[in-house]
């Protein structure tokens, strides 16, 4: 290229970047933001001094369907009375209520009485008279109008459980399948059913031929523990597909109990949590790894549940919380606290702030009984099956903090009627199914003889 041509097309180049950097620098006088006219709702809160929660609940709004609801209804005995309603509105706008078609004449700071008028027709009208807009939509308040607690109980009509008359059971739950170690006269025969049938079949193995299971335990993916004989002779075997095959892991032979399993992200195998017994007779916490190598922790503090073990598995923040209580010490006195383990190898106990909040003192069959809910993984329950005298009734506990905290149920309402065979506990097991549908089995009928029937509860409220 030419000299001349060169500067001609740098000229030319710097003329266009000045136009360009001219008529970017416009004056903010000569910026106008365009206006913003809406009689959309951008929030609804209610609120009341009489129930401070009320103003907690979040109502959604649907701009398109002209709705303002809360997607989850407010608990049952709520008392809706008088209540200041706040809505979000743009200051050109104004807003009126009405119900069953008539305003009610308010001001922004009065109340509204609402006790026998939450579940009739209220309409958020919404204006800009000055553009000649206006909005309406339908508040729907919801609340749940069944006791939360009242459950109908029915028999399983698919499956029973086998005769498992004068056997001692173990029974262990995986997250798709049930299984019972039912052991007598020196032999153990292994049941399985799947949560989703609850139909019943002994698995044939040689593997448990003459031999007593005293321990064992299920991981949420379906691996299977069990120790077979007593110390100092024991041995734990592991099974990998169901209880078809087992194999043997001869890591320890000090008495050791387990207490459960649980898997972290990115092992193959669980982790298997135990207390071993030293030779000496003292007890340690333990555990076996699934990538690694038998390890034992610290010593069992006297508190800890030395009998009628329950455990349910979480996870807390994205890592697996086994939470654990019991009836008796290993001096026989009742075990109240609730204990909690990320490793196995040292398990705590939380702070209660006061004695309410604590479980109280375990008198029922043989153990107390974990459930976790699937679909809400902070809500367990705690079943404290009847004693073997018919003046005591079954009770029944939640915790939303994984056993921080527990709260009393109405047992009454919640679980079967003492005059169903059901009534006489003796093992009791039992699972949910998402967190309204319970399975309960294990009791005695009023002759004494193992009720063999499977009872399903499902709460008042998915009718």
């Amino acid at each position: 290229m030419k000299h001349r041509s060169i500067q001609h097309a740098l000229s030319s180049a710097l003329g266009l970047l000045t136009f360009l950097f001219a008529s970017s620098c416009i004056s903010n006088k000569e910026i106008q933001n365009p206006e913003l006219t809406t009689v959309q709702v951008s929030s609804f809160v209610l609120a009341s001094k009489a129930n401070p929660d009320l103003e907690k609940v979040f109502f959604s709004i649907d701009h398109a369907e002209g709705k303002i609801y809360n997607a989850h209804p407010l608990p049952y005995g709520t008392e809706i009375d008088s209540v200041k309603i706040s809505v979000g509105i743009q200051n050109l706008a104004t807003f009126k209520l009405l119900i069953d078609g008539k305003e009610l004449e308010r001001s922004a700071a009065d109340s509204i009485y609402l006790r026998d008028r939450w579940n009739k027709d209220i309409t958020v009208e919404v204006t800009n008279t000055e553009k000649g807009l206006k909005k309406s939509y339908t508040v729907q308040i919801q609340k749940q109008l069944n006791n939360p607690d009242s459950y109908y109980w029915m028999p399983v009509i698919t499956g029973q459980l086998p005769d498992l008359s004068g056997k001692e059971t173990i029974f262990c739950r995986s997250d798709k399948d049930l299984y019972i170690f039912a052991s007598q006269g020196g032999n153990t025969q292994l049941y399985h059913a799947p949560t989703n049938t609850l139909v019943w079949e002994e698995i044939t193995t040689t593997a448990l031929s003459g031999k007593v299971v005293t321990s064992a335990v299920a991981s949420a993916e379906g691996v299977l523990y069990a120790i077979l004989g007593e110390a100092p002779h024991q041995t734990c075997m592991v099974s990998l597909d169901g209880g078809k095959q087992w194999l043997e892991e001869n890591r320890y032979n000090n008495g050791s109990i387990l207490l459960g399993a649980f898997k972290e992200r990115g092992q193959s195998q669980p982790t298997l949590c135990m207390i071993e017994q030293d030779p000496s007779g003292k007890n340690y916490f333990a555990c076996l790894p699934g990538n690694g190598v038998y390890k034992r922790g610290e010593e069992v503090p006297e508190d800890f549940p030395m009998s009628g073990r329950s455990t349910a598995l979480f996870e807390v923040a994205h890592h697996p919380l086994l939470v654990l209580v019991g009836a008796k010490t290993a001096s026989g006195k009742p075990s109240r606290l609730t204990w909690t383990t990320t490793t196995g190898l040292d398990w705590l106990t939380p702070t209660p702030q006061s004695d309410k909040d604590l479980l109280p003192p375990f008198e029922g069959a043989e153990a107390p009984l974990l459930i976790s809910t699937s679909s809400n993984k902070g809500l367990l329950y705690c079943v404290y099956p009847a004693s073997h005298t018919p003046q005591r009734g079954a009770t029944i506990y939640s915790s939303k903090d994984q056993g921080v905290t527990w709260t009393v149920r109405n047992s009454t309402l919640m679980l079967p009627d003492e005059t169903l065979p059901f009534g006489g506990y003796e093992k009791l097991f039992g699972f949910a199914r998402e967190e309204l549908i319970f399975f309960l089995f294990g009791g005695k009928k009023a002759d004494g003889s193992l009720d063999r029937t499977i009872w399903e509860g499902r709460s008042s409220i998915l009718n």
